[in-house]
């Protein structure tokens, strides 16, 4: 059993993480790994966009025979060969679709670090809620040892005839009650810890003594710089939208290789002559300049930039509502931050005065000047200072993530021991 227990420990020591290597752990979740991959994407894709605008070289590789009738000079059969270079000169919307790519790119990087703050900002709450319960547990417990050691003394005190059996049953049935609330405290634990694992993809237990530093004066707000882009974002589509109204100019050079075959026997009496004069290899290269211009679409092309007018104002009324918003965000939680402040200073001074209350009331109970129910609301009030004191400091904890996570700070960047 000892040798179990001993083992026991040592796993639990092992896999005891502070907040820092938690955090640092979430590098091999796959829900982060799945965001880098989305980012790379992206990049791959406005990479794409601009070399889609390079000049492009196509090989068309033909063959084909005439049978039945055909023209005097048409070849039987003829292979042949052809290199395509095509280059758009002009369309009006080379600017704004590589923008718009680009802009797509550091809209889905700003994500992507939004998203992995939020990660770290949900693991951070398990971790404090984890610290929570394992610190209710441990007031749990230590209110059981009381009940206990009194238990032991009440159940003397009645073999002597001293005291009834209806003050050592409420005992009883008060060490039951705490043996069940570890218990859901345990169940609670236990779910936390599964959601760690969730996040990290690691077998981690939160340990204590992590806190989160504050950074003041400052402001890199995901959303905002989010909604920022997206206003760019409608900004370029309108102007892309104009590119319709405009021409499409374009360059193809077109140089073929061909290897036909003739029926000779058609040009006779002079077949001689033909064989002589026709070229059954040639090659042959072709210039073309275009203008392309669309005239007339039933005002399909107006329709798209009104639409795209519509947008960007919409756009620009969001991102001046994100920016308030954010801001109300910011001053809200700096407001629960002081609360909780004043609620540690004040639970603080209720744990003060709960220990020395229950430690009174205690020796009174134990000298018959009290009784049983004083001892157990005494004990009840110490417990609930405790639990609320620990719940405030760790919710303070979170509250500062918060802050963090609203003004855009990294996270992991800001975690002190």
């Amino acid at each position: 059993m000892k040798k179990i227990l001993f083992y026991t420990l040592l796993s639990l020591s092992l896999n005891a993480s502070d907040l820092k290597q938690m955090l640092n752990s979430l590098k091999d979740s796959e829900n982060i790994k799945a965001l880098d991959l989305n980012l790379l994407a992206k990049n791959e894709a406005k990479d794409e966009v601009f070399l889609r605008y390079l000049p492009s070289l196509d090989l068309n590789l033909n063959a084909f025979n005439t049978s039945k009738d055909r023209l005097l000079i048409e070849p039987k059969n003829n292979l042949s060969a052809s290199f395509i270079i095509n280059a758009l000169l002009y369309d009006g919307k080379r600017s704004a679709n590589i923008k718009l790519a680009d802009k797509n790119y550091q809209l889905q990087k700003i994500k992507t670090e939004k998203d992995k703050n939020e990660v770290a900002f949900n693991l951070i709450k398990l971790y404090y809620t984890y610290l929570t319960l394992e610190k209710n547990i441990e007031y749990q417990e230590k209110n059981i040892d009381y009940l206990n050691a009194e238990l032991n003394r009440l159940n003397s005190l009645k073999n002597a005839g001293l005291k009834s059996f209806d003050e050592l049953a409420i005992f009883t049935a008060n060490v039951s009650l705490k043996k069940a609330q570890v218990l859901e405290y345990q169940t609670k634990k236990d779910e936390v810890l599964r959601m760690i694992h969730l996040l990290t993809n690691s077998t981690l237990i939160p340990s204590v003594d992590s806190k989160i530093q504050l950074l003041q004066d400052t402001n890199n707000s995901f959303d905002v710089a989010i909604s920022d882009i997206q206003s760019e974002l409608a900004l370029l589509n309108k102007e892309l939208k104009k590119a319709n109204f405009y021409p499409s100019i374009y360059l193809q050079d077109n140089l073929t290789f061909a290897n036909s075959k003739y029926d000779y026997s058609t040009f006779s009496p002079y077949d001689s002559i033909a064989k002589a004069k026709i070229k059954e290899k040639t090659a042959k290269n072709t210039i073309l300049l275009g203008v392309k211009f669309n005239l007339f679409s039933f005002f399909a092309d107006k329709k798209a930039l009104e639409s795209a007018k519509v947008q960007s104002l919409a756009a620009k009324l969001k991102n001046n509502f994100d920016k308030k918003q954010n801001k109300t965000n910011i001053e809200n939680i700096k407001a629960q931050i002081n609360t909780s402040k004043a609620l540690i200073d004040a639970n603080l001074e209720r744990v003060k005065a709960s220990e020395l209350a229950f430690e009174s009331i205690r020796q009174k109970y134990e000298a018959g000047l009290v009784s049983y129910v004083e001892y157990l609301n005494a004990l009840e009030l110490n417990e609930a200072a405790n639990a609320a004191l620990t719940l405030s400091e760790n919710d303070l904890e979170i509250k500062k993530a918060s802050l963090l996570n609203e003004i855009g700070v990294v996270l992991d960047e800001r975690i002190v021991k």
